[in-house]
């Protein structure tokens, strides 16, 4: 027990080392990798995207993180970074197999599938460079990867203004600009949010380092814990070892002092000494087995830490216990033994009496069942033979005037006439219904048969596979349209957040000392909760927004408006006498709103109000003379550090 406790122990520090060093090696991994993701946002001007060494083997079909397996040129690593976005930290797979079996192990991520590369790029318009000939790939499975993503990007010089005019017009583009501003006809992102899309793939190997590092600490303190457990566990069984060696030196001087005084007794003593072995043998291998359950036992408690002076002590008093368990255990036996035998012998004479009873009342029942079976066969046989002979007489009946009909022949004469050869052992009524099934089962002949069952078995084939990719289309849709849900669910969500913090701040301030906020009707299924608005002003305990004013009412959707505003910025924004209900106070809350939002955006306002005309920086308007056309008269009022606010 003592050495295969210290069996154990080497293999548990073995194991420890062995967990250490994965640990280690994953803790490298996940730093190199957090290095690396920072230095694409920390440094976006760096001549190429830096590239980690992949922590999986390439044989399994996962070739790296996208980031990883590029360069860009020198210059172009801001602007490459913004063409890809979130996708920089995806995984590559080589193909979709490879995808699925990297999604079984960790079902949560984003997974890039390299396509085969060959087909040529689309032709971009002429004077516009596409950023695609700028990135090169590490490896050639992902060249045809920055195809598909990076085909129909240009890069620009200038700022945003120009990658905007260029965007405007050619709306199938996509435009970047060295600063790592990324635009299209359908979504601006400006300056350092380029790198933005990085962050969640940053925090994410930082959580990944992080419990990397915990698991090398972990798994250090586990492999010291193991090896004074080896420690401990090689001095016990160098102790038992030395104890054993001295036990055996006794029993042989005590077996020899016995032998010389027993000489004159040997045939005897071989005899005793004799059954004495196969008894101490029978109690060795039983104290053995026992032993190996107490050894065991004592790996389990080691595998929980349990201090090994503890389990060696424990060891000595199960030993003794043992001993006087086995003589226990031995008595017992022999007292179980007899008493079975003797249930043994109650339960064979019981078991014969019932046999006995059983097998005669099994013989009665045959009796009567194959009495019954005798009569019903009788029945049987009477009723098929009344049958079998109105079938005969009908059959006879129908063959006559077959006989007439058919061939003209009197049955006298059919008999007189030659009977056809016949098969060996084949008699002529069998013949006749072998001939008659072959003519029900031919019926009548279809001479196009073999056409119709040729055409009938490709559109079978065809409609088969129709059906095959219609589940194919039906499983990928249905990824797709989770993938899409969930999407949506998570940008939802983040927007609602924004729109619901902006909205309270929003309302306290075109409401002092009043409160506003949004509520989810059903915050677990965000595809289809709707949106209750909560707006209490100041003073006010109303339950509906009937019953506020029609300034208040104003003000209430002003402030959810402008919310989203702030949370989805836009370069700006139309308005068409949104004041016309207010008064003058509340007015005067809706303009100071408008100045802290004239620095970010353009507002163009449609209006009636003077106070709103005299807070603008231009004004337009239309007239017409008698007879004439319409005509627009400008006029600027003021010049604003930022953008300017116009009002129509």
């Amino acid at each position: 027990g003592a050495r295969s406790a210290r069996d154990a122990a080497a293999a548990a520090a073995a194991a420890a080392e062995a967990a250490l060093r994965e640990a280690e090696a994953e803790h490298h991994r996940a730093e190199a990798r957090l290095e690396t993701l920072s230095s694409v946002v920390l440094d976006p001007g760096a001549a190429s995207v830096p590239v980690s060494r992949a922590d999986r083997d390439p044989s399994d079909g996962v070739l790296g993180t996208l980031g990883d397996l590029i360069d860009a040129d020198e210059g172009a690593a801001a602007a490459v970074a913004a063409a890809l976005g979130p996708e920089v930290g995806s995984v590559v797979a080589a193909d979709p197999g490879a995808a699925r079996r990297l999604l079984g192990e960790q079902p949560a991520g984003s997974v890039l599938i390299a396509p085969p590369a060959g087909d040529p790029l689309p032709a971009l318009p002429a004077g516009l460079s596409g950023i695609r000939g700028r990135v090169r790939a590490r490896t050639p499975a992902v060249e045809g990867l920055l195809d598909v993503l990076l085909g129909m990007v240009v890069m620009v010089d200038g700022d945003w203004r120009a990658a905007a005019r260029v965007a405007a017009d050619h709306p199938g583009l996509t435009v970047v600009t060295a600063g790592g501003d990324r635009l299209s006809s359908w979504h601006w992102r400006l300056g350092a949010g380029a790198a933005s899309p990085l962050r969640a793939v940053i925090d994410e190997a930082g959580a990944r380092a992080r419990l990397a590092r915990a698991a090398r600490d972990q798994a250090s303190a586990e492999l010291a814990e193991a090896r004074s457990s080896l420690t401990g566990r090689e001095a016990r069984a160098a102790e038992l070892a030395e104890a054993l060696d001295q036990e055996q030196r006794r029993l042989r001087a005590e077996a020899r002092s016995a032998i010389d005084e027993q000489a004159a007794l040997v045939a005897d003593g071989r005899a005793r000494i004799g059954a004495l072995a196969t008894e101490l043998d029978q109690r060795r291998r039983l104290l053995e087995a026992r032993l190996g359950q107490i050894a065991s036992r004592l790996e389990h408690y080691e595998t929980r830490r349990r201090a090994s002076s503890d389990a060696a002590e424990s060891l000595d008093r199960r030993s003794s216990i043992l001993a006087r368990l086995g003589r226990e255990i031995e008595h017992r036996a022999r007292l179980i033994d007899s008493e079975l035998a003797e249930a043994v012998q109650r339960r064979r004479r019981q078991s014969e009496e019932a046999r006995a009873v059983v097998a005669r009342l099994e013989g009665l029942r045959r009796s009567s069942v194959a009495a019954e079976r005798r009569l019903d066969d009788l029945r049987s046989a009477s009723a098929r033979a009344d049958v079998e002979e109105a079938e005969l007489r009908t059959r006879l009946q129908g063959a006559v005037e077959r006989l007439r009909a058919d061939h003209r022949l009197a049955p006298d004469a059919a008999v007189e006439a030659p009977a056809p050869e016949l098969d060996p052992g084949l008699t002529p009524a069998q013949r006749m219904e072998q001939l008659e099934r072959e003519l029900e089962v031919m019926g009548p002949v279809n001479p196009l048969a073999l056409e119709e069952h040729r055409a009938l078995q490709e559109r079978w084939e065809h409609l088969r596979d129709q059906l095959d990719d219609i589940r194919r289309a039906r499983r990928d849709l249905a990824k797709v349209i989770a993938a899409i849900d969930d999407e949506i669910g998570s940008v939802f969500g983040n927007a609602f957040a924004d729109v619901a913090a902006n909205f309270e701040a929003l309302f306290e301030t075109l409401f002092p000392g009043g409160r506003g906020r949004l509520r989810l009707e059903d915050p677990d299924d965000l595809l289809n909760s709707g949106i209750e608005i909560s707006a209490r002003p100041s003073g006010k305990n109303v339950r509906k927004l009937s019953l506020l004013s029609g300034g208040e009412r104003t003000l209430t959707a002003l402030a959810f408006l402008f919310a989203v505003f702030r949370s989805r910025p836009s370069p700006f924004y139309v308005m068409d006498e949104v004041e016309a209900a207010l008064d003058d106070v509340n007015l005067h809350r809706f303009l100071t709103l408008l100045d802290e939002f004239r620095t970010e955006a353009q507002l163009v306002i449609i209006s009636h109000q003077k106070r709103t005309m005299e807070a603008a920086d231009r004004l337009y308007g239309v007239s017409m003379k008698p007879g004439g056309s319409s005509v627009v008269v400008s006029e600027r009022i003021a010049e604003s550090p930022g953008a300017e606010a116009e009002a129509a």
